[in-house]
């Protein structure tokens, strides 16, 4: 099988260098359906793959790594780069790499655009998360780029049955979900009426925790879950408890799930360049009602798409491999002729 090099940022392990790397080692990925889908193909065999965590850029600059990258790097079959545009992870690489005779490829993580038609092109093979960022964000430009996102069904809708979606999921505006006793519909009472899953802290305002405690949403019981280490997320939860709002403290993931049933609807505000991909599938998999806000057509395609899990994560990753091979001995066959 391929033998690939994911470059991502990760939190359980100190930046390996490059000469101490084996294909053990391994990270917590914040995106769990990215993890599960690694883990997926390991154990059908069909790519082999090293994790290296560049979170401390400091410990990279440390090392002679100009000097001896291209000699790690061309050791294997491809380097998969997991990153945002002019995030840490893609800066690296695209410095890095610049001169490695090796293919390169980015799973974009989020909606910025490429920051120029030299950047796109560096890599080889780009993976999306939704199609609005290809066609709307890319506009196509790219000669290999494919879909690949989902979600860990171990976690959620772990027997594979996708609860069939309630009829209101909604995209902002009114939200007819009001308190008292008793659910519309015989729908089970649940704890809260509407649930924000995610940072509270968010530098860049994208996530917009706030809306949870618009006037829109007055007279519903309403809940935030999600770290809040940093002094704007502290701020943040003061704001939203003044408003009426449950500040609920962080739970593992793997429990996750059975805390988003207690609520009758997810709310995903973020804007087009935030997060919640996730978030959405997450929460229609479970079958409860979404609400995004409605300046967002990148949250707005996932109330509609297939629930993407891991395996179909897992799939597309080796399909989009398998096309950048394809493309290698196609440019070799051209050579020959």
């Amino acid at each position: 099988p391929p033998l690939a090099l994911f470059l991502a940022p990760c939190s359980s392990h100190p930046f390996t260098p490059f000469s101490a790397c084996n294909p053990q080692i391994s990270c917590l990925i914040i995106e769990v359906g990215f993890r599960e889908a690694l883990a997926l193909l390991g154990r059908l065999g069909d790519l082999k793959s090293t994790m290296v965590n560049l979170e401390s850029l400091q410990g990279a600059e440390a090392l002679d790594v100009e000097r001896e990258s291209c000699a790690y790097f061309e050791r294997f079959d491809a380097v998969l780069v997991k990153s945002n545009w002019e995030y840490g992870v893609d800066l690296f690489a695209r410095r890095m790499l610049a001169k490695c005779r090796v293919p390169r490829v980015l799973l974009i993580s989020g909606s910025y655009p490429p920051p120029s038609q030299e950047a796109l092109l560096f890599y080889d093979l780009l993976f999306f998360e939704v199609f609005w960022y290809e066609q709307r964000v890319l506009l196509s430009a790219h000669p290999a780029a494919c879909h690949a996102f989902g979600i860990d069904r171990r976690v959620f809708d772990p027997q594979g049955k996708i609860t069939p979606l309630l009829n209101e999921t909604r995209r902002g505006g009114s939200f007819p979900l009001g308190g008292g006793s008793g659910a519309p519909g015989g729908e089970a009472e649940k704890d809260y009426d509407l649930l924000f899953v995610g940072a509270l802290g968010d530098h860049a305002g994208h996530k917009r925790p706030g809306v949870i405690g618009a006037d829109k949403f007055q007279g519903l019981k309403r809940a935030v879950v999600g770290k809040r280490g940093s002094p704007e997320a502290a701020a943040v939860a003061m704001e939203l408890k003044a408003k009426g709002v449950n500040v609920l403290d962080p739970v593992p993931y793997a429990e996750l799930a059975a805390l988003m049933q207690r609520a009758r609807a997810v709310l995903v505000s973020d804007d087009v360049l935030g997060g919640g991909e996730r978030a959405v599938l997450e929460a229609r998999s479970l079958g409860l009602r979404v609400v995004i806000e409605p300046d967002n057509p990148k949250l707005a395609e996932l109330l509609e798409s297939p629930v993407y899990g891991h395996a179909y994560y897992a799939r597309q990753l080796k399909f989009g491999l398998g096309l950048l091979d394809l493309r290698a001995r196609l440019a070799t066959q051209q050579l020959a002729g």
